[in-house]
């Protein structure tokens, strides 16, 4: 007989006990070599069917996600084109001048600007219209004073800046031209459109006034609606006065002379003159003949300049033109 520890296989069937094998069934059935229920041996790998088995590659990202909807017109927004904007212009000025009367700036004159803007906007978003800023200045980089239409148009405090902006909002159901702001601001300007000059002659008691107005040759259009207006000193005698050249108009009650001209060309000249007595003792200092010169044309006698500016907040690729500018102008000459 053998001892305990000298047969290890009696050892194993009486800590487990026999298996009954059977040789039909063998393959399904775990053997001594295979069996171990403590992990002791290296684990067995489970077998997995192509069906079942998942590839890292198919994996599904969180980019890939579908956002939930509250996000969606955020998200559309962030990564959306900026709209491509283009904002036409119509300007028109009201402007008061006097002229120089230094001969060394012959042609200079000193004038107030009262201006308006009118705008037309198109947008390539299909739904709605961004607003912008209107930015206005001179030539030589002094600020326009910009007041906005309440209709279509507020102004807010820039940020950062000691000055107020334009901030311009068209509807999109709006078409054709509307009027956003009016402006106004002085300036001096060399090179008038036109010069007015006056010559007054003088022998014993008769003087004679010639005034001439030219219109100067590097003007983009004619001067139209013309008009001259002389007004009569008190050493004038009422009585005795006649309009010797051109068709004026003398009212004695104003003591003023009206000469109208429905059109001057680029580069032509007007001239007008009266005869009148005065009194001998009149002294030739008080003998001042002061003109108001109106007229208007399809130009701009200023130097503003107008441009639209994308709001904060409102990326936009804007363009702007200005394709109509008109004038009517008062000239003085004292």
């Amino acid at each position: 007989m053998t001892s305990a520890g000298e047969d290890p296989a009696a050892d194993i069937t009486a800590a487990f006990g026999t298996f009954d094998l059977d040789e039909d069934d063998n393959d399904n059935k775990p053997t001594i070599d295979s069996y171990d229920p403590f992990g002791v041996g290296a684990p067995t790998p489970k077998k997995v069917s192509p069906e079942k088995k998942k590839s890292p590659s198919k994996k599904a990202s969180p980019e890939k996600k579908d956002p939930p909807k509250k996000y969606l017109a955020k998200d559309v927004k962030a990564n959306s084109v900026p709209p491509l904007i283009a904002i036409n212009f119509k300007i028109h000025e009201e402007i008061s001048s006097i002229a120089t009367m230094d001969p060394e700036l012959e042609g200079s004159s000193e004038i107030m600007v009262q201006g308006g803007v009118m705008a037309q906007m198109t947008s390539s978003d299909a739904h709605k219209n961004h607003p912008w800023i209107l930015d206005g200045k001179t030539r030589g980089g002094e600020m326009v004073d910009i007041t906005p239409n309440v209709s279509y148009s507020k102004k807010y405090d820039a940020r950062g800046q000691q000055k107020k902006v334009s901030v311009i909002t068209i509807p999109k159901t709006t078409v054709g031209f509307v009027p956003i702001a009016s402006y106004h601001f002085k300036e001096t300007i060399d090179h008038m459109p036109l010069l007015l000059e006056r010559r007054v002659t003088r022998k014993g008691d008769m003087v004679q006034v010639a005034v001439q107005v030219r219109s100067k040759l590097t003007n983009l259009y004619d001067l139209t609606d013309l008009s001259i207006t002389m007004a009569l000193p008190d050493p004038v005698i009422e009585d005795d006065v006649e309009v010797n050249v051109g068709e004026g108009t003398y009212e004695q009650m104003k003591r003023v002379i009206t000469w109208k001209l429905s059109a001057l060309q680029k580069g032509d000249s007007f001239m007008v003159s009266v005869r009148c007595l005065v009194n001998e003792d009149a002294d030739d200092a008080s003998l001042k003949f002061p003109i108001i010169l109106r007229c208007s044309s399809l130009d701009q006698i200023s130097t503003g300049e107008f441009i639209a500016v994308e709001a904060m907040g409102y990326p936009a690729a804007l363009t702007t033109e200005v394709i109509s500018r008109t004038f009517r102008l008062i000239h003085r000459l004292k």
